[in-house]
């Protein structure tokens, strides 16, 4: 089974059995055998309306499609299941399926489910299993990979008088759709939904009952984490949404963290406090989310300037994790930090080519506060953020304004910085002791803080925010050297 187009309705299928009772079944007054059977499929209920602004829907919706391959299990009342392959029918609505000599017999019941698994033989009617781990999305905003996950069932249900009888198959799970715009022209590799809530979580696998009145999934193994993964899925300078779909189990989520993953692991994006949805058998949820700026989280530390720091280094996905080291003025991470491979020079300190205002050191400019084009954070993130200015660093460690203290988060060492400030009281962010990297060494790890800002010193040196192990400082360092970024929220009047 395929599905095309997205997001409304899954079109009535029919399908037609053919079919005779086990021998080892009674026989009846009514002994007609059933040779048709009517298949159909619930329609996917949209959560909203169709409407051309917010492209919830397309024009068609959903469609599902049979394809080669196909197959039901049918399970007498009573008696052990039969597989009833796909006749003919494929890439249509309607097709047929046939249960070779085995028949079916009106006065009977019969209970139906898709798809197919011949590990099933040996598996009660009361615990089909379902396994909704390791989806995988080939391209942007295709639906084919749902059909693997679309568990239909159809309880007991008895042929008439006439001996027709008719199956509707029920979706147990409901399709999530992400609509995710990104800061960047980027390639993906996954993406990892985390449900924030302590009684909620995603199924991982389970079962459900086909002798019950309504099958429904009932969980085995849950998770607060739901991944799937992307293939050939990117955006561009023009584009810069993409649009995923997965089939997940009937479950509620409330806050929720979304995280998207690089294919070069260089760029990871981050979204949180992102509402969540209830999610029903027959459903279809989209979730819209912001990765490009604003979706990033910041605190508010109620300083002079109005300056709102990021809670997270570039690159990292919490406040612990230490993220990426940049050479200043360079927005991309590296392996190696060294004047032979530094992007604005020629090889060596005396052979600038940005930001210098002494012959001696290379080409002259003036330049005293980095460029947009060069800001690291600018880049990554998306236009509302950037590195700090040394004042906004200066002001951070203002003692009139915050407070600072070594301590660790989640067993990690690093310093807290707290705002004073009336109204503010309490509110921090925290710099993981990430160290800084020369050639392809790292020093400092765990020991010691070394964060760029945007502004020149001279000679090469740039400003940047250290701890000397009892106060946090303006300090300067060589800008060929790979040191962290904690970027703020852009100020456009001044930007």
């Amino acid at each position: 089974m395929t599905f095309r187009n997205i997001l409304s309705v899954a079109l009535v299928s029919t399908a037609m059995l053919c079919a005779c009772t086990n021998d080892t079944e009674d026989s009846s007054a009514n002994n007609e055998y059933v040779n048709s059977v009517r298949v159909s499929v619930d329609s996917f209920k949209d959560e909203t309306p169709a409407t051309r602004t917010n492209h919830v829907l397309t024009s068609t919706g959903i469609d599902i499609k049979w394809v080669e391959g196909d197959a039901l299990g049918i399970y007498p009342v009573g008696g052990d299941q039969v597989k009833f392959p796909l006749s003919s029918g494929s890439t249509s609505e309607t097709a047929s399926f046939d249960g070779g000599a085995w028949k079916m017999r009106s006065g009977h019941q019969y209970a139906a489910y898709y798809p197919f698994s011949v590990d099933n033989y040996t598996t009660p009617q009361t615990a089909i299993p379902v396994v909704y781990t390791g989806q995988t999305m080939n391209g942007n905003n295709p639906t084919a990979h749902l059909s693997t996950y679309d568990y239909l069932a159809c309880p007991a249900s008895t042929p008439d008088a006439k001996g027709a009888i008719d199956l509707q198959l029920k979706h147990l799970g409901a399709i999530l759709r992400l609509q995710l715009k990104m800061p960047n022209a980027d390639s993906y590799s996954k993406v990892v939904l985390e449900n924030n809530g302590t009684n909620y979580g995603f199924v991982e696998k389970g079962s459900y009952d086909l002798t019950a009145a309504t099958p429904a999934v009932i969980a085995t193994t849950k998770s607060s984490t739901y991944t799937i993964n992307l293939t050939n899925v990117s955006t561009t300078t023009s584009n810069k949404t993409i649009t995923i779909y997965a089939m997940v189990a009937p479950t509620k989520t409330n806050d929720l963290t979304i995280t998207v993953y690089s294919t070069d692991g260089l760029h990871n994006y981050v979204v949180r406090h992102v509402e969540g949805k209830d999610f029903q058998a027959g459903g279809a949820y989209t979730i819209t989310a912001d990765l490009a700026a604003g979706g990033r989280e910041y605190v508010d530390l109620g300083l002079p300037s109005g300056t709102l720091w990021a809670t997270c280094n570039l690159g990292a996905n919490n406040p612990e994790d230490y993220g990426f080291y940049y050479a200043w003025g360079e927005t991309n991470t590296k392996s190696t930090f060294e004047w032979g491979n530094y992007a604005l020079a020629n090889g060596s300190n005396k052979q600038l080519t940005k930001y210098n205002d002494d012959s001696y050191f290379g080409v002259v400019d003036g330049k005293e506060e980095l460029e947009l084009v060069d800001d690291a954070a600018y880049a990554n993130w998306g236009s509302d953020w950037c590195m700090p200015t040394s004042k906004q660093i200066k002001e951070l460690v203002n003692s009139s304004y915050t407070t600072t203290e070594t301590t660790t988060l989640n067993g990690v060492y690093g310093l807290k910085i707290t705002s004073k400030r009336s109204g503010f009281v309490g509110k921090y962010i925290f710099l993981p002791a990430t160290g800084y990297r020369i050639g392809s060494t790292l020093n400092g790890f765990a020991k010691s803080w070394y964060y760029w800002s945007t502004t020149i010193y001279k000679e090469g040196l740039v400003y940047n925010l250290y701890y000397d192990g009892s106060r946090a400082k303006l300090a300067t360092s060589s800008r060929q050297l790979g040191q962290s970024i904690r970027p703020v929220r852009i100020d456009k009047a001044k930007r």
